[in-house]
Order: C-alpha cells, then structure tokens, then sequence
C-alpha cells in the first residue's frame, strides 16, 4: 500500500505537467502490457473473477461489467494506479479473499482487462512502476465525465465578488475522501507546477468564512470537489480547499 501511495502522488505531479502544455503523458495506447502478460492475466480472471464477473466479462448481480464503454467510462482519464488498488485491495469477492492474490497476479488481470477492452499490447510488461500510465479509451483523451470528483491545483482569486481557480493544473480524477486530505497528498500538490486552466468556485463561501478565503488570494491551493461543464463554464462544487503555503508566482 506504501507503494502504491507513492505511485499515485508521482502521477498527481506527472498529471500537473501535463495540464501545463508539459510532455503528454503516458497513456494505454502507447501499449502498457504483452500479449503473454495477458494471456496469464486471462487464467487468473477464469479462477478468480469469473465467478462474480462471468465468464464474458457481462457482470452480474452487483458485480459490474467488466468491458465495453460501461467499464472504460469508470476508470478513464485516471492512473493505471487506481484501478490496481481498486482490484487488488477489493478482489476476489468472497467466498475469495480480498487482497488475497500476489502482486503479479493482479498486474496481470489488469493487463487482460485492458486487452479485452481493445487497448494495444506493447513490448513490456506491466509493473507497479508504470501504474502511474494514463487510461484512456481506444479514441484517446477525452474530457472527464460530469460530476466526476477531481482533485486540482491551481491559485485563489477573487474577481467581481467570485471565487474563482486560476492557472489550474488538469484535474485528477478522485475516488473517494472528496471531502478530506491527508499530508502526502499536499505534498504532492504542492509540486504540482501550474496550469493555464480556470474553475468557477460557486460554493467556496459557504463553508470558508472570507477573511480566511482572502488571506490566500493569489496563492496556491489544493481544491477537491465535483467537476461540471468546460471551458469558460467550467466549475467544481468544493469539497475539500487546502492552501498550500505557496505563493503563486
């Protein structure tokens, strides 16, 4: 689990540069597993994840389908990373052990799953290190979908009596504890560089008192919350705001 904290606070900043007209980042396309690597990854879900899942990947019951846009919609435009710790802390359901298989087993159901959902194969094998890839569907990047939780960085401002993100770093997607943070986190966001996007933060105000709120203007923040609309009208419900002892330059 240790690991795998540190993977995802590496792919929080990586997910910064990106947002900043940095290198685009490493997706699923530019092929994150082998053929081989999946082809085990295929008996692994057979004993383990049929079961729940079927043995089509169509799901069941409370078990979700495991391929087709239902699947891709529910992970994109996130790290590999979140998906492995999804799996390997959550599965195999009982009468399965949670948490229960090696490491290597799970990389290898990861790697299946993305060549059943039409994402290429290359010529390495997936590892722990390269969790911090981006998975995108067979089209590419595409915005997130609405109301999806993300977490960004970016600088307070306070124009026209508004409460807006400025100079944002692209939004990462979150799972879950939309509404906490924890000190790895912060420190993570803190190395996240800045963007050239803005939010609106329609609701900043109703659980920050202003003084608190104007003290950070023009300084960097952390902002967790629910995500809607693009461009000029893109805005995030707040969830969580964290300043992060930064200012922005």
């Amino acid at each position: 689990m240790k690991l795998l904290l540190v993977v995802a606070a590496a792919a929080l900043v990586v997910a910064g540069v990106s947002g900043q007209g940095g290198q685009a980042p490493r997706t699923v396309l530019d092929g994150a597993y082998t053929a081989a690597q999946a082809a085990r990854g295929e008996n692994e879900y057979g004993a383990n994840c049929a079961r729940c899942h079927g043995a089509d990947l169509d799901g069941g019951g409370a078990a979700p389908t495991l391929h087709t846009i239902d699947f891709v919609d529910r992970w994109r435009e996130d790290h590999l990373a979140t998906l492995f710790q999804f799996i390997s802390t959550n599965m195999p359901q009982p009468p399965g052990r949670p948490g229960g298989l090696k490491q290597q087993q799970y990389l290898d159901i990861v790697a299946f799953l993305l060549q059943v959902n039409g994402l290429p194969s290359g010529s390495k094998e997936l590892t722990i290190a390269d969790l911090d890839t981006m998975l995108v569907g067979v089209d590419g990047p595409r915005p997130l979908p609405p109301s999806a939780l993300v977490r960004v960085v970016g600088c307070l401002a306070h124009p026209a009596d508004a409460w807006t993100l400025t100079r944002s770093s692209a939004a990462s997607r979150v799972r879950s504890g939309g509404d906490t943070t924890n000190p790895a986190e912060l420190e993570a966001s803190g190395r996240v560089p800045l963007g050239n996007l803005e939010y609106r933060l329609p609701n900043l105000s109703e659980d920050h008192k202003e003084p608190e709120l104007l003290a950070e203007v023009g300084k960097k923040v952390q902002v967790k919350g629910v995500a809607n609309g693009q461009g000029a009208a893109a805005r995030i419900s707040v969830l969580s705001f964290s300043p992060l002892g930064q200012n922005c330059p």
